[in-house]
């Protein structure tokens, strides 16, 4: 559910360090120590339950400088 709540509606230009990245629909650009945040929950946690995510072909990931871009599937 957190996860739904986080992802873009629209397309979005999210800009971290000064480079642009692109965000689509069903996406959304954060880094592994803010979903641990979210989840509440650390770094290593939000890890292991994205990749379960991701295993189940629920979510997508794909590294994008020091944050990872995270697509509904």
């Amino acid at each position: 559910m957190i996860i739904t709540l986080h992802v873009n509606y629209k397309k979005e230009d999210v800009y971290i360090k000064g480079n642009k990245i692109e965000c689509d629909i069903d996406q959304c650009v954060y880094s592994y120590e803010t979903w641990g945040r979210l989840f509440g929950t650390d770094k290593t946690q939000a890890i292991r339950f994205i990749k379960r995510l991701e295993a189940e072909t629920i979510v997508c990931t794909e590294n994008v400088m020091v944050s990872t871009r995270l697509t509904l599937c």
